[in-house]
């Protein structure tokens, strides 16, 4: 009952029945000046200050008025963000306690500030018991200070060195987690900003020193987020060095962490561990597996979400290379006509312009009657013609995937047989090959396009062909085939299955039957 006086009285000395919040969605005055500034935001129809003030104001952007009219908005919208709404999460979920904690926080932080003491520490004592059990060090920290204050005042040793000591391991634990975020940065940025150094001796040296690191911490300690990092890391540097199977073990284990401690499950946390086990399977080439977990991870994602879309890729890599050309084709033409696809990156649109040409090649090869008249259906047609234009940025990407353009355009030309066109091709291929495609970084695209030259030379002979490239196969199957390395290339098939495909072409003699257009 006192912490209630204490809050009421709070409430009736400041007036917060007239606290400074407005409705966005149900205002009566459309007339007033803060509805008209709102109206124009929400609707869009500013595009920036100095519109707003010529039509609220007929001034410049810098008059007093438009200028206390917007910081007046903002600071009543500061006051509404504290009454958001968090409904739609489940209030047990780590998302929506992460949310209500730090609001309790701040809420016993001014009443204990206002001297409603007795109000604001049993807030807070509450706000300190949920955030130990969600491992929120940062909130102990803060709580754990302002009971070592109040026990100092109140002359209790015992309580004193309970909340010192608290205070001391959430430091501990937020430090050693602060530790674990930066190894996972290191190699997330040499990973997506440090071209020279991805996929290179540099990088892998660099994710092997992270992976000890992150080792010696969780031994140490055993929070969540050191747990998280721990699993990130060791499966970024397995599939690095390119030892699939461990990191799948390293999902597994994670996997099982959040089973036994559920109040960090969440459905996102999941899928992405699905993801990478998926994309694990896919190198494995144990593609019924890597299929199981994308559509266990599919009603994860909200559709035409960023990671929807990529999940997307994922599981038509899985369908195509396991010789489901049905399951790609309506995965290509559900991606390709959904309402969100252009909103999507340019180098993902580019991503899949390139799978349709792979899977029209395909569907062309088999002669796949179904995957045909599903096309039509959805009206999808592949211009050889259009290829290079409609892939700008991969054109750019010399030692990514414009090698995977490259190489369909001269298995098109082989399905064709025009052999006068790859012939006048292969010279400017062998450059490009010499000056783009080392053998320490696109080992296996430098191997395949030398066969690919071979066949060339010897007239596109069947029998000359093999016997000439015997060594070169040999040399490619050393190389863990590459789906997806660091974002620099991509086996959209595997090299080793598209010779064989390559070799059955040259060896076929029946007239071709082709339903490419251009």
């Amino acid at each position: 009952m006192k912490s209630l006086l204490e809050l009421v009285k709070v409430v009736s000395d400041y007036r917060l029945d007239n606290v400074a919040i407005f409705s966005i969605h149900n205002r009566k005055d459309k007339n007033s000046k803060y509805n008209q500034f709102l109206d124009g935001v929400l609707k869009e129809s500013f595009k920036n200050d100095k519109e707003a003030a010529h039509v609220l104001y007929d001034t410049d952007n810098e008059s007093i008025k438009y200028r206390v009219l917007k910081n007046r908005i903002k600071e009543r919208i500061y006051n509404n963000v504290l009454f958001i709404d968090t409904g739609k999460r489940e209030s047990n979920s780590y998302a929506g306690v992460y949310l209500k904690l730090y609001r309790h926080l701040i809420v016993s932080k001014f009443l204990v500030g206002l001297n409603a003491k007795t109000a604001g520490y049993e807030l807070m004592n509450k706000v300190l018991n949920k955030a130990i059990k969600y491992q929120l060090h940062d909130i102990v920290q803060q709580c754990a200070l302002h009971f070592r204050r109040q026990s100092l005042l109140e002359g209790s040793n015992s309580r004193f060195d309970y909340f010192n000591d608290l205070f001391h391991k959430a430091n501990d634990n937020l430090m050693a987690e602060v530790k674990a975020e930066e190894l996972y940065y290191t190699i997330m940025m040499t990973i997506n900003f440090n071209v020279s150094a991805s996929n290179s001796s540099e990088l892998l040296e660099k994710a092997k020193e992270c992976s000890k690191s992150i080792t010696d911490l969780r031994e140490k300690y055993q929070t969540y987020f050191i747990n998280y990092y721990d699993h990130s890391i060791k499966s970024i540097y397995f599939q690095l060095i390119s030892d699939f199977s461990s990191a799948v073990a390293s999902c597994d284990r994670f996997d099982t962490y959040l089973q036994e401690n559920p109040i960090f499950y969440s459905d996102a946390r999941h899928a992405n561990n699905l993801v990478i086990k998926g994309s694990c399977y896919l190198h494995l080439a144990n593609y019924k597996k890597g299929i199981d977990c994308a559509r266990e991870a599919l009603p994860l994602y909200a559709e035409g979400s960023e990671n929807w879309f990529i999940l997307q890729e994922l599981y038509f890599l899985l369908l195509f290379n396991s010789n489901d050309l049905y399951g790609a084709t309506d995965i290509f033409c559900n991606m390709i006509t959904h309402p969100r696809f252009n909103y999507t990156r340019a180098h993902q649109q580019e991503l899949w312009k390139v799978f349709g040409g792979y899977l029209w090649f395909m569907i062309n090869y088999y002669n796949d009657e179904r995957c045909l008249k599903l096309l039509a259906q959805r009206k999808q047609t592949f211009r050889f013609s259009k290829l290079l234009n409609e892939v700008p940025i991969f054109s750019r990407d010399k030692k990514g995937m414009n090698v995977a353009v490259l190489i369909l355009q001269i298995l098109l030309l082989l399905e064709r047989r025009d052999y006068v066109k790859i012939i006048s091709r292969m010279e400017a291929l062998k450059s490009y090959t010499y000056r783009n495609l080392g053998k320490d970084d696109a080992y296996r695209s430098h191997y395949f396009i030398k066969m690919l030259l071979a066949m060339e030379k010897m007239q596109f002979d069947p029998v000359k062909t093999q016997l000439k490239t015997t060594e070169l196969l040999d040399k490619l199957r050393l190389a863990d085939l590459n789906y997806t390395s660091t974002q620099t290339r991509m086996e959209i098939i595997s090299y080793e299955r598209l010779w064989n495909i390559a070799l059955d072409m040259v060896k076929e003699k029946k007239p071709v039957k082709s339903y490419l257009a251009g």
